[in-house]
């Protein structure tokens, strides 16, 4: 009703501004002296009608937070808290263990970029890089249905390219870390302090722990790294 009566009033007085002068009162643009004026003169020629649209939109305004306070807001509550349980981050660490804060930031965001990956609903850039690179194929030998289409993705998927090389590293490399530096444990010689060769066996096992801490510095170093990548792309996680 609001609209109606405006668009009344618009045709009568004329518009907000010249510039959206063959627009409809809801598509009209103006300046605030532009709107001042014209909300002037409607209410000088017309001050019953514009009293009677003024309550209309109030009367939207109130069924709209009614209908906010009464529904929708205790629904998407219900949904987000309940059943998406948005608020969660998933990080795959197994329950009832100790961890340590710079494991769950690790897993809480590598959680994350994955839960990216998986929303593959044909347009998310991520998925159709990992499927280029899954035929062998480089960003530029994407084709998209029109030219914009086509320029688009191949930018976007440059975009998001270090978070896809982030994922593919936390699923297929990052699980290997803790068998290496077992497997370095294990290969620490041991012998009995009373025998003769005690001193050359210190000498081995300073040279493998040595080796372990080498590797283990690398690990940390490629773990920041793709961290550091994910970050990168975080603007692109949910643009």
């Amino acid at each position: 009703m609001e609209k109606i009566i405006k668009n009344f009033i618009l045709k009568k007085i004329g518009p907000v501004s010249e510039r959206t002068k063959n627009l409809p009162y809801e598509m009209s643009c103006g300046t605030s002296t532009e709107w001042n004026d014209w909300e002037g003169k409607a209410k000088m020629r017309y001050p019953k009608l514009y009293a009677v649209s003024e309550a209309c939109e109030w009367l939207d305004d109130m069924r709209d937070t009614v209908w906010c306070w009464m529904w929708r807001e205790p629904y998407y509550y219900l949904r987000n808290r309940y059943i998406l349980r948005t608020h969660l981050i998933v990080t795959g660490l197994p329950k009832g263990e100790h961890t340590e804060p710079n494991e769950k930031l690790l897993f809480g965001v590598m959680g994350l970029a994955e839960e990216h990956m998986e929303r593959c609903d044909g347009d998310n850039p991520a998925c159709k890089l990992r499927d280029l690179w899954a035929q062998g194929k480089l960003v530029d030998d994407y084709v998209g249905n029109t030219p914009e289409e086509e320029k688009y993705y191949k930018q976007a998927m440059k975009d998001i390219t270090p978070l896809v090389q982030a994922v593919i590293w936390w699923e297929n490399i990052y699980p290997t870390y803790t068998k290496t530096i077992e497997a370095l444990y294990e290969s620490v010689p041991h012998g009995d302090a009373d025998s003769d060769c005690f001193l050359s066996i210190g000498e081995d096992a300073k040279r493998v722990y040595e080796g372990i801490r080498q590797e283990e510095d690398r690990q940390v170093g490629e773990i920041k790294r793709n961290l550091c990548k994910v970050m990168e792309c975080w603007d692109q996680l949910y643009d």
